[in-house]
């Protein structure tokens, strides 16, 4: 309970539904069939800034920092045999009524690694201020006119009540038969085969939430089910139609169980119908195959956007690497910047590989010129977003739109 930031407030005596964690105040409601926002939150006295990782949800709980704090985070693990001294190293800054925040220091004979650290200046309303540099040395963060404060601040809290708004509550998970034809749009749904073991949620845009490739024990994705993980989308809009809609599944394959499994989903994506064949396979170490044909009236337009958000084992030692239709050769890595379009000759010729020097190991990623207008890759914090879109045009029965693609882990030296 947060009784313990301020003993002397009576307000805070009774509250059963948050609690402190060093300067960090938790705060979830824990009564039936009320999400957080339906809680009045009682905050304790002084400054506590609001903030997420945009992944909000009425299911989750909200998060709070004091001013006057910093707190420190890294990328998401599995286990901590993965973490690295050089991983990037993320600081969130709630400033206090001063404008100055600060955090306990460690004296001894500990040598500071050489890591990108990123620093995350929170400004209520979900907004934030960011930075990079290098660990050790000076950031300078530039603070924009009140004016522009005021504007930041208003839009971040749009964008989060739009999250909290469209998001789907996290269900039961449901006990049903896996025999083909049967309902099963209402539990995740697992793929296997001898290389890889994919989890699927239909009822929220058919999003793959695992993809762990088994030879190697490595997860490519990890997420929860609401956000990130393996999206499609109907629109060039962030979180348009497709990506939250529910699926029915109308086929599931099982006649080589073991060896290679299907799913086909259908949904409705505002007007048009999304149809979607995931399924796995060893035999050719193949990963994931997606195709999806949105049927609608001529006038409306369509984008096609693939959106999987990767999880980064190890930051510092992870790139994106491909060969465009024009020959020239590309690595690109996080310091290149947040976002990067390749568009025309500029586009992979067909194929592109996230790697891991630290792991030996690239993800290739292959797929049809022909269908994807262009690729996207955006840095996150211990995450990227390897994105394909179509072109943006009408659709109908006559003419959908379509992408297919596949993955395989390959050894890199």
């Amino acid at each position: 309970m947060d009784c313990f930031a301020d003993p002397k407030d009576p307000r805070l005596r009774t509250l059963e539904n948050s609690f402190m964690l060093g300067p960090l105040l938790i705060y979830s409601s824990t009564a039936n069939d009320l999400d957080r926002d339906q809680v009045q939150h009682v905050l304790p006295k002084g400054i506590w800034l609001d903030f997420d990782f945009e992944d909000s949800h009425p299911d989750l709980p909200a998060l709070y920092l004091q001013g006057g704090s910093i707190i420190p985070f890294g990328p998401a693990i599995q286990h901590v045999g993965q973490a690295k001294p050089t991983d990037d190293l993320s600081l969130l800054v709630a400033l206090d009524e001063h404008g100055k925040a600060e955090v306990s220091r460690t004296e001894g004979s500990w040598k500071r690694p050489e890591r990108r650290l990123h620093v995350q200046l929170l400004l209520g309303g979900y907004a934030k201020l960011d930075a990079w540099g290098v660990d050790g040395e000076e950031i300078q963060i530039t603070v924009p006119s009140e004016n522009d404060v005021s504007e930041l601040v208003s839009m971040s809290a749009k964008q989060y009540k739009i999250r909290i708004e469209t998001a789907k509550h996290i269900p039961e998970v449901e006990k049903v038969s896996r025999v083909k034809g049967i309902e099963l749009s209402k539990t995740p749904i697992e793929l296997k085969s001898g290389v890889w073991a994919l989890k699927v949620v239909p009822w929220i845009g058919g999003r793959i939430i695992s993809m762990e490739h088994l030879p190697s024990g490595i997860q490519w994705f990890q997420s929860m089910v609401e956000v990130n993980g393996y999206e499609e989308y109907s629109g060039t809009e962030y979180r348009s139609a497709g990506c939250s809609e529910e699926y029915t599944v109308i086929e599931r394959d099982l006649q080589q169980a073991g060896e290679q499994e299907s799913l086909l989903l259908e949904g409705d994506v505002g007007g048009g119908l999304a149809l979607v064949l995931l399924d796995s396979q060893g035999i050719r170490v193949y990963g994931v195959n997606l195709l999806w044909h949105c049927l609608a009236c001529i006038f409306w337009l369509v984008c096609l956007r693939v959106h999987p958000v990767f999880t980064l084992v190890h930051p510092a030692d992870s790139y994106v690497y491909f060969t465009s239709i024009d020959g020239s050769k590309h690595e690109v890595w996080p310091e290149s910047g947040e976002e990067t379009t390749y568009e025309g000759d500029l586009r992979p010729n067909g194929e592109w590989m996230l790697a891991d020097r630290c792991l030996g190991l690239g993800l290739t990623n292959r797929f049809k010129i022909s269908e994807v207008y262009k690729c996207l890759i955006h840095w996150g914090s211990g995450t990227v977003n390897l994105e394909l879109w179509s072109e943006d045009r009408p659709v109908s029965k006559e003419s959908p739109l379509g992408i297919s693609h596949e993955y395989e882990v390959k050894r890199i030296a």
